[in-house]
């Protein structure tokens, strides 16, 4: 089974009750957390490919298996 970690820090989070300013601060924090995830596995991506047009591919292999360590349910191709 993958480990979906990162995913499910990703989540948002269904609250049983409302309470202002709680239930905007986890919104808003869920959304910032799946926003740095997002742009950290797309810096990983873009540097994987580097690596590879630089012939280091134990590198490029590591990152991608960082990248899918993230989040499994990405496709990579």
């Amino acid at each position: 089974m993958e480990d979906l970690f990162w995913v499910n820090l990703c989540q948002l989070i269904p609250l049983s009750t409302t309470h202002y300013p709680c239930d905007t601060i986890v919104t808003e924090s869920t959304t910032r957390i799946r926003q740095c995830l997002t742009h950290l596995t797309s810096l990983l991506e873009q540097r994987s490919l580097a690596l590879l047009k630089c012939a280091q591919f134990d590198t490029a292999l590591r990152d991608t298996n960082a990248i899918l360590k993230l989040d499994p349910t990405l496709a990579l191709g």
